[in-house]
C-alpha cells in the first residue's frame, strides 16, 4: 500500500516537470523585455534546435 502511494506520488512530480513552460511573445513584451531566440543543443536528438527566451 505504501509502495504504491509512494510511487504515485513520484510519477506525479515527474511528469509534472515536463510540461512546456513555453512564454508566448505577447507576455514577454508586456513585461518590458525582449524575446529572441537562441539555438541550443537537444540531448535526446543530438540536433540543434531554436529555443525562444525572454531576456531583458
Amino acid at each position: 500500500m505504501k509502495k504504491s502511494i509512494l510511487f504515485s506520488f513520484i510519477s506525479v512530480i515527474f511528469f509534472c516537470a515536463c510540461s512546456n513552460n513555453e512564454i508566448s511573445k505577447e507576455e514577454c513584451l508586456n513585461k518590458g523585455m525582449t524575446y529572441k531566440y537562441k539555438t541550443v543543443l537537444n540531448y535526446r536528438t543530438g540536433e540543434y534546435e531554436n529555443k525562444f527566451v525572454c531576456t531583458k
